[in-house]
């Protein structure tokens, strides 16, 4: 019992609080979600790169042949790089590869995936590559679309509806002018002052249609050689070949993108766990 003016007593310490269990074992919680983690990690990296590489490596082998063509629009034209652009994209457009295609009993999609070109840097030479997993069917394909490429540009410099109006016109006054020289002949042993007015008038006539002739040959000249000039160089660098070592398949270029892939897994893997943290 306290007495009278004695100091208070000081409070009793609360007990202690009881220790949480603490994990037993060699390997605590944290450091095995930690290892389960990079474990992960790794397959999610390694195991898409390893599935790739075995998968292209029991691939068939692919041949490829090449074309070499050089391809350039007339320097003088404001517009040069750009119609040779436009010629070379002529290359696998449809018009020119779906007559390969059938003729190959091909789909059209997969001949344009197996065809590929590339336009070496600072030249209008272009190089045309044809994928397949037949040589022969590989140089055959590419060879013929190098024909029907250069024969398709060509026919762009085929006679205009100006050169067609011009040749028509020279063959109906040259057929007129031999009519005129033909009733010349009929008229040159008369002796009859009215035919030998109507034999006058036909050499005027005639020596009108010789001069029309001249200018109208002048002028198909002119049309010949202003097409020529503006017209599209196309013609084959080289003969085909076949291309020495398989294109493929390529078992690195596949375990790179498998790779890339499980990179792309891993980061996933890695931002969900990160998450799933901040809300525990």
């Amino acid at each position: 019992m306290q007495s009278v003016g004695s100091p208070p007593a000081p409070p009793k310490p609360a007990p202690p609080r009881p220790e949480k269990a603490r994990a037993t074992g060699p390997w605590p919680g944290s450091r095995v979600r930690r290892i389960s983690l990079v474990i992960g990690a790794c397959l999610l990296l390694v195991v898409p790169a390893v599935v790739g590489y075995l998968v292209s490596a029991r691939g068939a082998e692919v041949y490829g042949a090449r074309a070499e063509l050089v391809v350039e629009a007339p320097s003088t034209s404001n517009t040069a790089e750009q119609q040779t652009a436009t010629l070379i994209s002529m290359l696998d457009t449809r018009d020119l590869l779906e007559p390969i295609a059938n003729d190959h009993d091909m789909d059209l999609d997969d001949l344009q995936e197996n065809v590929t070109r590339e336009q070496l840097e600072g030249g209008n030479v272009v190089r045309v590559t044809v994928e397949d997993t037949d040589r022969d069917t590989a140089l055959d394909i590419v060879s013929t679309l190098q024909e029907n490429y250069v024969a398709l540009v060509t026919g762009l410099q085929s006679e205009t509806s100006q050169d067609q109006f011009v040749a028509d016109e020279i063959a109906r006054l040259t057929a007129q002018q031999a009519d005129l020289r033909a009733q010349l002949i009929a008229l040159a042993g008369s002796t009859l002052d009215a035919d030998g007015e109507v034999a006058r008038q036909l050499r005027v006539d005639s020596d009108l249609i010789q001069q029309r002739l001249v200018q109208l040959q002048e002028r198909a000249i002119d049309i010949q050689t202003q097409r020529v000039a503006s017209a599209p160089v196309v013609r084959p660098l080289s003969e085909p070949y076949l291309l020495e070592e398989p294109v493929g398949p390529q078992p690195l270029r596949s375990a790179a993108a498998g790779l890339l892939v499980g990179i792309f897994l891993t980061a996933g893997l890695i931002a969900l766990v990160l998450r799933q943290r901040r809300r525990s």
